[in-house]
């Protein structure tokens, strides 16, 4: 979609603009052990110097596979925290922050995009209504 060639071309200039950090690459909830107040994070294999948003936008904009929802349910509470954290180092406010996550999102999402290709009936229609669900999300992302 036109929209979406829009939004790649300023997701690539504000990649090229924005503070880099050391970020984990592939954080999403099955990469997360919490024991009490110990947090660690497991499978580092992605890990690497790139925008600082990608870590925050993969894990509050992963879709369920089954229900095309959003994986995280507290994102907002997820900014705050976050940008709690970031800001000062940063020197960015929260409205350019919410952008660069959601750019974030935009693009784990554009990677989970598949075409609906599949040897079965019930893997056509999954992949389907996950592609559904996907440009829904992309489209209120752009």
């Amino acid at each position: 979609k036109l929209e979406w060639k829009t939004a790649f071309n300023k997701i690539r200039e504000r990649m090229g603009q924005c503070p880099k950090t050391l970020v984990h690459g592939d954080l999403f909830s099955t990469n997360i052990l919490v024991s009490g107040e110990m947090i660690t994070f497991l499978d580092w294999a992605n890990a690497g110097e790139f925008p600082y948003f990608m870590d925050i936008g993969r894990l509050t904009g992963m879709l369920n596979k089954d229900s095309g929802e959003v994986i995280c349910p507290n994102q907002e509470n997820v900014y705050q925290h976050y940008f709690g954290v970031v800001a000062e180092k940063l020197k960015i406010d929260y409205e350019m922050f919410v952008k660069d996550i959601s750019m974030g999102q935009f693009i784990e999402l554009a990677a989970t995009y598949f075409p609906p290709v599949g040897l079965n009936v019930h893997s056509l229609r999954t992949r389907s209504d996950y592609n559904i669900a996907v440009e829904n999300r992309l489209n209120l992302l752009v």
